[in-house]
């Protein structure tokens, strides 16, 4: 009974520590195009067949502090998931997000997923990976977890990008 309960107090410690290291990033609607977005990880197209939305906003977080953000995002749309019956479906994204925090400017690399719901007054959920390339606080070759959503009817995406253990 001991073991588990220590097991389970540093499993927290942990998620309490990646938690306060977490960036949260907030950014709406900008532009888009019917092709690959042109910066970084995100001009990543395996299909041929995508789109790039670009969001513009700002970045909170104990490591970035707070700033502007910008997030390029292409959507695979040659590789979606098929159509549910309720015309939901899921895309490959392949993301750059560009931070310029008070305390870093940071650019990463998002891999990860968007769906669709088909329901446009629900959350839209967005998830997947990140590594930071650049970061004038040393932070470069870090890596973590993002989860977020996009809203609908206010054009926006909300992610919370949460970095592994180091």
């Amino acid at each position: 009974m001991r073991r588990i309960s220590f097991v389970g107090a540093i499993a927290l410690l942990l998620s309490i520590a990646a938690d306060a290291h977490a960036q949260i990033v907030t950014v709406i609607f900008s532009n888009s195009t019917t092709s690959a977005c042109t910066v970084g990880y995100a001009t990543n197209c395996p299909s041929g067949n995508c789109s790039c939305q670009v969001y513009t906003g700002s970045v909170s977080g104990a490591a970035v502090g707070k700033g502007a953000a910008t997030l390029s995002i292409t959507l695979d749309n040659g590789n979606a998931v098929p159509p549910s019956p309720t015309g939901g479906f899921c895309v490959p994204i392949y993301g750059d997000l560009v931070v310029n925090g008070s305390k870093d400017i940071e650019d990463d690399s998002l891999f990860g997923s968007f769906c669709d719901q088909a329901k446009q007054n629900l959350l839209q959920p967005i998830m997947g990976g990140y590594g930071i390339n650049s970061s004038n606080a040393r932070q470069a070759g870090h890596n973590g977890t993002f989860t977020g959503n996009y809203i609908h009817q206010k054009a926006e995406i909300k992610i919370t990008l949460r970095p592994l253990a180091q």
